[in-house]
């Protein structure tokens, strides 16, 4: 059978109910692709994407309770367009707020959040006026999901209160608070930095030592860093700190597992200001690339001179 024949099937059983929100529910996501993808009047598809369950709401809500692909959510939103992103099913919750409590990948999330915008963050459910950073707080198992929320959302959402005055930070003890804090500050910080000058200079100095007390993860560290207005002084002092963090953990394993040349290892010795444990370490390991270099030149040495013989 060829793709057209398959595509005037799929499109003649579509119009008969609303399939698609069914092949949803059922996770059926090649017969979803293969009628988005079809010949079908962009109309009738809109019909099929627009259905609303009297419960479970519309067919986005439907894909996003059930761990879609993203091309399935990139062609819902294109064809079902802005305004499908918004709609909610019983008890208020969007598209946004079923993915973030059902652990959906970080890629559907943040194309959720690339066409709802901080817009979407806010909305509350109607029950417990929870927003999705408490569900994702609550739920979600991708800390990136949690820092994508709050970068978007900002300071007005993580202070948003559900139901028991609760905010995301302190939803059942959420294990992400101190990575909202982290997200929030460093946000608080990059507002000064385009117009920092000496006015600005306590302020910042200040809002730098929040940020370290946030044990930033590297990934932080370096976002800092790339900051193109980032002041000199700032700089030095986050590449310190970055220094610092990097000795304190057992990273001697992660470094050797990199087999860092003879300069490098000089370089870690001379300038990361490592304990005598780490030291011994790296000098013990630099004897070894030593001895590796003298017995290859040993051993290209023999090679010539029996090259020669013969």
């Amino acid at each position: 059978m060829n793709i057209t024949c398959i595509n005037t099937t799929v499109v003649a059983i579509m119009r008969q109910e609303n399939t698609l929100y069914n092949y949803c529910s059922e996770r059926n996501w090649v017969e979803v692709l293969a009628y988005l993808q079809s010949d079908a009047p962009e109309e009738e598809k809109k019909r099929q994407i627009q259905y609303k369950h009297r419960s479970h709401g519309n067919t986005l809500n439907c894909a996003c309770f059930n761990d879609p692909p993203l091309e399935v959510v990139k062609q819902l939103l294109d064809i079902g367009g802005r305004d499908i992103i918004f709609e909610t099913m019983r008890g208020g919750y969007s598209p946004l707020h079923v993915a973030c409590g059902r652990n959906i990948s970080y890629e559907v999330i943040h194309l959720l959040l690339e066409v709802g915008g901080k817009d979407l963050t806010l909305m509350q459910t109607e029950g417990d006026l929870c927003t999705a950073l408490h569900h994702a707080c609550f739920s979600h198992n991708d800390v990136n999901v949690i820092k994508l929320l709050v970068e978007i959302g900002g300071k007005q959402l993580a202070l948003i209160e559900s139901k028991y005055r609760r905010t995301a930070m302190n939803f059942s003890n959420c294990r992400y608070k101190n990575d909202i804090e982290c997200v929030l500050i460093v946000q608080e910080y990059l507002e000064y930095i385009p117009t920092y000058n000496s006015s600005h200079r306590q302020v910042t100095d200040e809002i730098l030592d929040r940020i370290f007390a946030c044990e930033l993860s590297f990934r932080d560290i370096y976002r800092l860093l790339r900051c193109l207005d980032l002041p000199e002084e700032h700089r030095r002092r986050i590449e310190r700190y970055k220094n610092e963090k990097l000795i304190k953990g057992n990273f001697i394993k992660v470094i050797l597992q990199m087999k860092p040349s003879i300069e490098k290892v000089n370089s870690l010795i001379n300038d990361y200001g490592l304990t005598k444990e780490q030291t011994s370490h790296f000098i013990a390991y630099r004897e070894q690339l030593i001895k590796a270099r003298k017995r290859l030149k040993y051993e290209v040495v023999i090679d010539k001179d029996a090259i020669n013989t013969s």
